[in-house]
């Protein structure tokens, strides 16, 4: 603490709020700081449901992927089945016409 030169020690007191300054910048970084710190936070706690929200949707849009390739495997299942049969169809077809004696030309 600093006194007026050739004042004595014990009659001279600071000017009021000399201290305070000093508390009020302490004070006004510590308030930045909590706020800094609250806004984080926050920007934290939107951040994890952006994440939440997002990573659901992914679960929901998987699910629908995997039941319509499920979906496009039975039809194509059923393309296979019904090629099959026609194929089939179509040979005993030829062989019927060739017991008969008819050529096809194609």
């Amino acid at each position: 603490m600093g006194y007026p030169p050739g004042a004595p020690a014990t009659w001279y007191a600071p000017p009021y709020g000399a201290y305070s300054a000093g508390a009020a910048v302490l004070n006004e970084r510590e308030v930045r700081l909590q706020k800094r710190k609250q806004a984080n936070r926050d920007s934290a706690r939107r951040s994890k449901l952006r994440k939440k929200e997002e990573n659901e949707k992914m679960v929901v849009h998987s699910q629908e992927l995997h039941e319509r390739r499920n979906m496009l495997k039975r039809q194509l299942q059923a393309a296979y089945d019904k090629l099959s049969a026609l194929t089939n169809h179509n040979l005993k077809l030829r062989q019927q016409l060739g017991a008969m004696g008819v050529q096809l030309t194609c």
